[in-house]
């Protein structure tokens, strides 16, 4: 049937295994996990907050509700988006999903 952790414990103790075996053993588990799972995450938030505190005006954005447009704005907390002629809304800064185009932007600006 199943294998749960009382199984193994038992198993290991019937062949006489060393404890400090079985806590390196563990504490190998949680650090290939560290690496793994936490590290690539906080890489991420990092980068998200870089990005978050880089916003200007004239970029072009994506919000977290999927909208594309123009930075008109930038507050401590919120930004104002243009979306189209005579279209702006204010947004939380942490909607803002990702800068997009950001040359392109200034390319569209000259011509």
């Amino acid at each position: 049937g199943t294998v749960t952790s009382t199984h193994l414990y038992l198993l290991a103790g019937e062949q006489g295994g060393n404890p400090m075996q079985f806590l390196f053993l563990i504490g190998g588990m949680i650090l290939i996990m560290y690496f793994v799972m936490f590290r690539p995450q906080m890489k991420e938030q990092k980068r998200r907050r870089a990005m978050l505190a880089a916003i200007k005006k004239h970029d072009q954005v994506l919000t977290s509700g999927g909208i594309y447009g123009t930075v008109v704005s930038v507050h401590e907390n919120d930004v104002t988006v243009k979306i189209d002629d005579n279209v702006r809304v204010k947004v939380a800064r942490s909607a803002v999903t990702a800068i997009v185009n950001r040359d392109d932007a200034e390319d569209d600006k000259s011509s």
